[in-house]
């Protein structure tokens, strides 16, 4: 369960970290 939650966030902030590379690469 623990390493099932750290999973997730690890997947939430490497998504994060996309999107934030993402919007800041269309300015």
């Amino acid at each position: 369960m623990i390493l099932n939650t750290i999973k997730t966030e690890v997947v939430t902030t490497r998504s994060a970290r996309m999107l934030r590379s993402a919007r800041l690469g269309q300015l």
